[in-house]
């Protein structure tokens, strides 16, 4: 390392760094704690130590976060151990842990010191070099004294200190004081907690000689990840500079005042560039140092003040996401949950991690808002569970109280603030359209596509590339968003934010335009497995949508429409559960909007009608179908094609209840109606003609049965091609008929191709496609393949009980045809 000789050594070295020295004890050893501290007294009054324990903690201040936050920043740690000290759960399942890993790590020394005789060599501890010497207890016969004991315990810290001091020195070249130059600003935050990949991250880019950029959004921690990395390398570097970079004048002025401290004779320039060039030249002609930009505006307002030639570190702190040919970008996301919730508790000492768990989730693991809210508690004297009640309802509130420590500025509220009134008017727009949508994967594309749905400027800005690519440009450079591809993301804190900023016209016209532009784009047969990758990009947006248009009474009407999508596609996808609760929503909308005796509410009792079918509710499900057709006989007249299908899905329920010559009727009246008004070849008529097939092979009537399966066949096979859904349904029908009819090998081959269609389709967990493999199962039984069948109604029975559980019709059939075949394996095994 070589660095030029400051002219002034005096002004630029600072005292060195007591260490930090914490005390783990029991409170029973109290008395022995004090007089330990005693023979210490005079390692404190030559600066070599500070020593801490918890009775340290002053009246009202929790005490599990401020040990940890003292644990955490201790060079040696001191265990005071007896049994008492081995019987304390908190301090050998806590601090003594933590100790051991720090330990381990490298971060601190841990010294046993035995006070009084117990099993101590039994402790995790027991591979350390314990004091007094050769580890004889405090209290014991081999002292003549007990200060002789201490003395020998004092003289052992006191060298382990002196060790540890000399330490930080041999980590800088001979010759070379450690830290010469310190300017860092904040006090080193007791409360860090985590990031320890990112850390790693940093550390490995700045050892190769490239600048980092801390990128990301305001509070997500990036200045404090810099201060925490300056503070755990402050020895490693003889020059650590902190530069506050959001400003030219003070990046300038910042930069310029390292020539005072270095020696630098233009540190008494008139003109400053003379100087910065001065403080650039010395920067680039030494190794060692340690620059940290914080805050810096953009990458080219930095880019004259970063040296060349990677002679030392430089860590800059942005939220601009653009450092590529200046800098290796590291982005800086949110807190793993884990690491939150355990902040969280360790901050507050509140041991509720259910509450700590579910307050990190609500605060979208940002840093910032964890600390203010754990502030508030702390000085609220209030709970994880209490702060987390208040924070559904005042959140507003709450995000501009509770002052974070004195490393954060500002609080949630205002943290943002200036990047927002710096937006333009479209950025601010399409900011504003983001916070009524899920906060993650907004597709870019359906923006553009329903560009027209949009206010103004938005529907101009999206219809074009340029002007949507230079509002994107805007938000991004602010980190107010994200963008992987053509998904957007948006931190959920900062949607929060930005509808809390709108008045009540402008937080209405947002919302509801978020809802018009999802409703538009969710795809109207979201039942039908082709839509489904649309729709599964979509139904978190428009959940989201509906629910910010629905707690305002706005546009209910829209809300029920796009919920009854929302619910048929999760219908599709044998999502029962949450389809039943999304239709019956859509239900409750349309009785309120438009009324119960309208032909639209029947199409939603219809809609739920299906998915109470699919749970087994069949009582519910034909309570359901028969109040439709009722609706719809009403309004419609007893000829309409909606009678049809109303008539038609009673006609399912009717079967599933065993009134096999009622579900024949219903068929039999639908196809008639359906053929009249929409002609024979309509993709309905395929419907109705496979559910009479269905009926006609449970009566026994197989050929009729084929005749139908095949007609439906027929009719998709040339409206929808060879390989759609519809058709599988078709074949696995035919397949069975076939099976009964004695053709096997033809049953096999029908039921075989319905499968693969089934697998393209649906994929290989969904129920339809089980019903394919058990029906193939069927067949295999038949021809004798007791192995096949087993392993096609093992695959069948897993499907079902996943989307159905235990108790649902389904698996239970299943259930019980795989113990016939096993039965049938026990009783005829293979010679």
């Amino acid at each position: 390392m070589r660095i030029d000789p400051p002219q002034s050594r005096d002004a630029m070295s600072p005292p060195p760094r007591a260490l930090n020295v914490f005390i783990s004890y029991a409170h029973e050893d109290e008395a022995l704690r004090d007089k330990l501290e005693k023979q210490l007294a005079i390692l404190r009054r030559q600066g070599l130590i500070e020593t801490w324990h918890d009775r340290k903690i002053t009246a009202g201040r929790e005490w599990a976060g401020r040990i940890d936050a003292a644990l955490r920043a201790a060079d040696i740690v001191l265990l005071l151990i007896s049994a008492d000290f081995l019987a304390s759960d908190y301090i050998y399942d806590v601090e003594l842990t933590l100790a051991m890993e720090r330990h381990e790590a490298g971060e601190a020394r841990v010294l046993p010191i035995i006070l009084r005789p117990c099993l101590w060599q039994r402790g995790v501890f027991a591979k350390l070099q314990a004091l007094p010497k050769d580890g004889e207890p405090a209290i014991s016969q081999t002292w003549g004294s007990l200060d002789e004991a201490f003395l020998s315990i004092a003289k052992g810290i006191a060298k382990a200190a002196e060790e540890i001091a000399a330490e930080r020195t041999v980590r800088t070249a001979a010759g070379t004081p450690t830290q010469t130059v310190w300017n860092v600003p904040f006090w080193r935050n007791p409360n860090f907690a985590g990031r320890s990949a990112l850390l790693a991250q940093l550390g490995a880019t700045l050892s190769a000689g490239r600048p980092a950029a801390l990128s990301g959004l305001g509070g997500i921690g990036k200045t404090q990840l810099a201060l925490e990395y300056a503070w755990r390398h402050r020895d490693d570097h003889p020059v650590v500079w902190w530069i506050r970079a959001e400003d030219p004048a003070t990046l300038a002025a910042d930069y310029a005042a390292l020539a005072a401290p270095l020696g630098l004779p233009e540190a008494q320039a008139r003109e400053q560039h003379v100087v910065v060039a001065a403080v650039r030249a010395w920067l680039e002609r030494n190794t060692g140092w340690l620059l940290v930009l914080d805050n810096a505006e953009t990458r080219d307002a930095v880019r004259p003040y970063v040296p060349q030639g990677g002679g030392g570190a430089v860590i800059i702190t942005s939220r601009s996401p653009v450092w590529g040919g200046l800098a290796e970008r590291l982005d800086v996301k949110v807190l793993d949950p884990d690491e939150a919730t355990d902040f969280l508790m360790r901050r507050t000492g509140d041991g509720d991690r259910q509450a700590a768990a579910s307050l990190a989730e609500a605060l979208g693991y940002l840093p910032l808002a964890l600390e203010q809210a754990a502030a508030y508690i702390e000085e609220a004297s209030d709970s994880l569970a209490n702060y987390r009640k208040l924070f559904e309802e005042h959140h507003a509130a709450l995000l501009k109280a509770g002052q974070p420590a004195t490393e954060y500025p500002d609080t949630v509220a205002t943290t943002w603030a200036l990047a927002m009134e710096r937006l333009d008017t479209p950025a601010r727009a399409l900011l504003n359209l983001c916070a009524f949508l899920a906060p993650e994967e907004i597709p870019l594309e359906v923006i553009v596509s329903q560009a027209a749905k949009l206010p103004e400027p938005l529907d101009q800005v999206a219809a074009n590339p340029v002007t949507l690519n230079a509002t994107l440009t805007g938000l991004l450079r602010y980190s107010l968003i994200g963008r992987k591809g053509d998904d957007l993301s948006v931190h959920r804190l900062v949607q929060m934010v930005v509808r809390d900023r709108l008045d009540e016209a402008g937080w209405a016209n947002w919302a509801e335009a978020a809802l018009a532009m999802v409703t538009a784009a969710f795809p109207y047969d979201s039942d039908y497995p082709e839509t489904w990758p649309t729709c599964a990009r979509l139904v978190s947006h428009a959940l989201q949508a509906a629910h910010w248009v629905e707690i305002r009474g706005l546009a209910m009407g829209q809300i029920g429409t796009l919920l009854n999508q929302v619910g048929l596609y999760q219908s599709g996808r044998a999502e029962f559960d949450a389809a039943r609760a999304q239709l019956e929503r859509a239900l409750r909308i349309c009785e309120k909007t438009d009324g119960s005796d309208r032909p639209i509410m029947a199409s939603r009792l219809n809609n739920l009608g299906g998915v109470l079918r699919g749970l087994g509710d069949l009582a519910g499900a034909r309570a359901l179908y028969e109040r439709a057709l009722r609706i719809d006989e009403k309004a419609l007249g007893s000829d309409n094609p909606e009678v049809a299908t109303d008539i038609n899905n009673l006609g399912l329920v009717l079967r599933d209840l065993g009134d096999l010559a009622g579900a024949k009727e219903s068929f039999e009246r639908a196809i008639k109606i359906g053929e009249k008004t929409d002609g024979p070849n309509h993709p309905n008529a395929a419907i109705r003609v496979s559910n009479l097939g269905i009926v006609l092979h449970d009566l026994g009537d197989l050929v009729g049965a084929k005749e139908n399966y095949e007609r439906a066949l027929r009719i998709d096979e040339k409206t929808y091609g060879p390989d759609h859904s519809n058709v599988a349904i078709r074949l696995s029908n035919l397949g069975l008929v076939l099976r009964d009819l004695g053709d096997l090998v033809s049953a096999k081959v029908h039921i075989d191709r319905a499968i693969s269609i089934s697998e393209k389709v649906y994929g290989h967990e969904h129920p339809n496609l089980a019903t394919r493999v058990n029906n193939l199962s069927i067949v295999l039984l038949g021809l004798g393949d007791l192995v096949g069948a087993e392993r096609q109604l093992k695959r069948a029975l897993r499907i079902f009980r996943s989307a159905y559980g235990d108790q649902h019709p389904r698996t239970q059939t299943t259930q019980e045809n795989l113990e016939l075949v096993l039965r049938k394996m026990r009783d005829h095994p293979d010679p």
